[in-house]
């Protein structure tokens, strides 16, 4: 059961409406339906916060989707072109933890700069480390909303079949 805008992967959006209990947000990895494609990310529905899920062959690549998605909430899924290229380095101290840091480092920079994410390179370390260079652009018009924060509530990363999938609460 899917909900909201599904982004498949190759940086085209695809629209998909149904709809997801709130009950399934307390699942683990292991309890989430199938991926319908090798990557991509949905938004469910979370009582007054918004619930983010996506997928992706990689940890990586899914730190990147979790950034699309991120990105697709700010703009109403705007397109954005790439203008420049920024660096960002992440300290956390788990896999987790890195997700929602990663993702609310993102959120500051745009809502504080309007410097928003496009794509990225990103090298993780088993510490916990992320270090990455952005493809960004700096409009600031772009942002339609500003969530307060990506949170730990209903958090889920891990390995799922042959790769990854992950889920995160952003507080509205």
């Amino acid at each position: 059961m899917r909900a909201g805008r599904e982004h498949r992967g190759g940086g085209r959006p695809a629209s998909r409406r149904g709809t997801l209990h709130a009950a399934t947000l307390s699942y683990t990895v292991e309890h989430l339906s199938p991926m319908p494609s090798e990557r991509g990310h949905e938004q469910l529905d979370h009582t007054a916060d918004l619930c983010l899920r996506f997928w992706a062959p990689t940890q990586s690549e899914l730190l990147v989707e979790a950034a699309r998605a991120l990105t697709e909430v700010l703009t109403g899924g705007r397109e954005l072109v790439a203008r420049a290229s920024r660096y960002v380095r992440v300290e956390a101290l788990d896999a987790e933890d890195r997700l929602v840091q990663w993702l609310n480092e993102l959120l500051i920079i745009a809502t504080l700069e309007g410097v928003l994410f496009v794509d990225a390179e990103l090298t993780l370390a088993n510490d916990g480390v992320l270090e990455a260079e952005l493809e960004v652009t700096h409009d600031p018009g772009a942002i339609i909303v500003e969530p307060k924060s990506v949170t730990y509530h209903a958090l889920e990363l891990g390995r799922r079949g042959a790769g990854w999938v992950g889920q995160v609460v952003i507080d509205m």
